[in-house]
Order: structure tokens, then C-alpha cells, then sequence
């Protein structure tokens, strides 16, 4: 007697071009900058892409290209692993580093902590800011002013940071 044949349901079997992780990010930023991932992985586009970002200082993320804010100054592995949805065999990994860092902070400093009307007071910022800006707009390392209040100036440092600083005279 022998075996008959059974019919049984049919199978699709589909291949799919193996994932390329890839993807660009600013070689530097400063600490408590936000910093974006652009993902420019290549798959197939018949399944869903599974991203996984690992960021080097303990954080991760499944957004395809996310946004990040570090909060300490040091460089950084960020790795991507991409895969399809259901398929946990066909991936891919990317990594890049990225160096972040710290910031320069002004400090303004003045003589007095009071003015008296008729009188000036010089409010200072140390040299060495590739760029200032105080809340008068004037844009030295050093201003004077005739009148209290609330004076602040932003400083840009020669990495790119900016970071800024408040007195009330």
C-alpha cells in the first residue's frame, strides 16, 4: 500500500535584499545640545525597518531618526542596528562616533552691586569668546551702564558652544 500524496496549503517564500545600516550625525556637539540621528539605511521596501540606537552613554532608542541631548562632555560609540519587522536573523549594524563638548560658561563680573543715579558701572566678560552679545546689544567683552536692572550676555565659544550669564544691578 505506500503513502498517499496530501495536498497541503501553499507556501510563499520571499527573499529580501539584506539591510544597510548607515547613517550621519555632526562629528561634535555641545553638552545640552540637541543632536539629531539621521538614518539613511537601505532595505527592502516591501517590510517594515526595526531601528535600534544605542548611544554610548547607557540611553537607546526605536525612532528612525531620533533626537538626543548629552549632558556630559566625552566621546561617544553610537551604534544603529536595523533589521525587518518579524525577522530577527536579517540585520545590519552601523556605528559612527561622537565627541562632545563642555561648554564655556561666562561669568560677569562688576565692582559694585549697586548704582546710584548719575553714576557708571563697568560689567565685565572674560576675553576669549569668539563671540558676546549683551541684552544692551553691544557686543564687547566689557559695557558700561548709568542705571540698575537685569543684564545678561550670551557668549558663543570657538567649538560652537554658547552658553550665558545674568546680573541684576
Amino acid at each position: 500500500v505506500g503513502c498517499l500524496p496530501k495536498e497541503t496549503t501553499h507556501v510563499q517564500l520571499v527573499s529580501l535584499t539584506p539591510p544597510a545600516a548607515n547613517f550621519q550625525v555632526s562629528g561634535s556637539a555641545c553638552v545640552g545640545e540637541e543632536v539629531t540621528f539621521l538614518q539613511q539605511s537601505t532595505g527592502d521596501g516591501s517590510v517594515p525597518m526595526v531601528y535600534h540606537w544605542i548611544f554610548g552613554d547607557g540611553t537607546s532608542s526605536g525612532e528612525s531618526s531620533p533626537k538626543k541631548i548629552y549632558d556630559q562632555a566625552n566621546s561617544f560609540q553610537v551604534d544603529l542596528e536595523i533589521g525587518y519587522e518579524g525577522l530577527e536573523t536579517c540585520n545590519s549594524t552601523f556605528t559612527r562616533t561622537i565627541s562632545i563638548v563642555s561648554v564655556t560658561k561666562p561669568e560677569i563680573t562688576a565692582p559694585a552691586s549697586s548704582i546710584c543715579a548719575g553714576e557708571t558701572l563697568k560689567l565685565n566678560v572674560a576675553d576669549g569668546f569668539s563671540e558676546t552679545s549683551w541684552s544692551t546689544g553691544e557686543t564687547a567683552s566689557q559695557i558700561t551702564i548709568n542705571a540698575p536692572g537685569n543684564y545678561s550676555v550670551t557668549t558663543g565659544d570657538v567649538r560652537g558652544c554658547s552658553s550665558s550669564d545674568e546680573i541684576v544691578i
